[in-house]
């Protein structure tokens, strides 16, 4: 709850990577938060459909699909407002930065054991 309060998720596109019992709990969260989209990405196809139970807007399989698609398949005309670091997975986080719009917010709770790589032009915009 604390990670996920970090970020006002009212009317925004929230990304959660990770859908493990934390990441789908925040799914319901979030979206009893207000949030437009909540789009959850893991690569276990069980926990995507509780993720999807929970009430994700849409759930992505991340062995077989990019997050950005997800934006494309939802409309979306800017990348996500909020994204929620469930996973531990130094990829999903990576991922996340990518599609995080300017202005955005990151929030995490899954740290990944080694210290992710950060293409530092993703996060720094002249």
């Amino acid at each position: 709850m604390h990670t996920l309060l970090q970020s006002l998720v009212l009317g925004e596109d929230v990304l959660i990577t990770g859908a493990d019992s934390i990441g789908i709990m925040a799914t319901a969260l979030v979206r009893d938060l207000g949030a437009r989209y909540e789009v959850v990405s893991n690569v276990n196809l069980f926990r995507l459909n509780m993720a999807g139970k929970m009430g994700a807007t849409l759930t992505l399989d991340v062995s077989r699909q990019w997050i950005a698609e997800a934006q494309q398949r939802r409309g979306m005309l800017e990348s996500f407002d909020v994204g929620l670091g469930m996973s531990d997975n130094p990829a999903a986080f990576n991922e996340m930065l990518e599609n995080k719009c300017d202005g955005g917010s990151i929030a995490m709770l899954g740290i990944p054991e080694q210290e992710p790589a950060i293409g530092w032009n993703t996060v720094v915009t002249i």
